[in-house]
């Protein structure tokens, strides 16, 4: 990943890693 993203969120929206222009 280029950007650090919380756990957290990562469980809570499994796209965000296909879409990281979340």
């Amino acid at each position: 990943m280029v950007y650090p993203i919380p756990s957290q969120q990562l469980a809570v929206n499994p796209n965000l890693k296909q879409n990281p222009g979340y």
